[in-house]
């Protein structure tokens, strides 16, 4: 059986747009963890990214778009840690990470 795709385009501002983000990061963020032993640093990088996107774009008590803590509030869960571990892998950068190198 075929399936055929189909792509909808996803508007700017909103919910949709935050959830493509937050799946695109939880993807690079799995094919990282699959490759190398710098996965923290590469995935600090990433959720440092996504962090700044979202509090960037959500407008204060905007409730149509996801912001960096309902990203970890969704169910199903898209990123494979919580909010506060995120924050941990954030705050690791290269220079607390010399050892995995």
């Amino acid at each position: 059986m075929h399936t055929a795709l189909t792509f909808k385009a996803i508007e700017e501002d909103t919910a949709d747009e935050d959830l493509a983000s937050i799946r695109t990061t939880a993807n690079r963020i799995m094919e990282a963890h699959e490759k190398t032993a710098g996965t923290w640093i590469a995935t600090g990088k990433e959720l440092k990214r996504l962090k700044a996107t979202l509090v960037k774009d959500t407008p204060r008590g905007d409730n149509t778009r996801i912001g960096w803590v309902k990203a970890f509030d969704l169910e199903p869960p898209e990123l494979p840690f919580g909010r506060r571990m995120a924050g941990m892998i954030i705050g690791r950068g290269p220079d607390h990470l010399g050892h995995c190198r």
